[in-house]
């Protein structure tokens, strides 16, 4: 039983990591580091905690209370994001100093 628990929990940290949104982008801005990660972090971050706050308006109007699930995993990748944004321009600036520092 405990194999069979640690193999699905195994395998959903797997395909979460692989498939989710913001995971995704986290990685394309590990492997190519650009300047134009930056504002795309920064602007879904934005994204994903108004959309928390209006979630939060909505079940304090009457919407269902499961939503605030929603809201928690909004919160998690606008912080996330909100996090990375300034990180992958920290990124881009060390990878344009060691091409120069390599071609230099």
């Amino acid at each position: 039983m405990i194999r069979l628990v640690f193999h699905l929990t195994a395998t959903a940290y797997w395909w979460l990591h692989a498939h989710a949104p913001t995971n995704r982008l986290v990685q394309r801005v590990r492997t190519a580091p650009s300047l134009r990660w930056t504002p795309i972090c920064a602007l879904l971050a934005l994204a994903c905690l108004a959309t928390a706050a209006g979630l939060g308006a909505a079940i304090r109007h009457g919407a269902p209370g499961v939503l605030n699930l929603a809201i928690l995993v909004l919160i998690y990748d606008g912080l996330k994001l909100l996090v990375l944004a300034p990180i992958s321009l920290a990124w881009f600036a060390r990878s344009r100093l060691v091409k120069a520092t390599v071609n230099g």
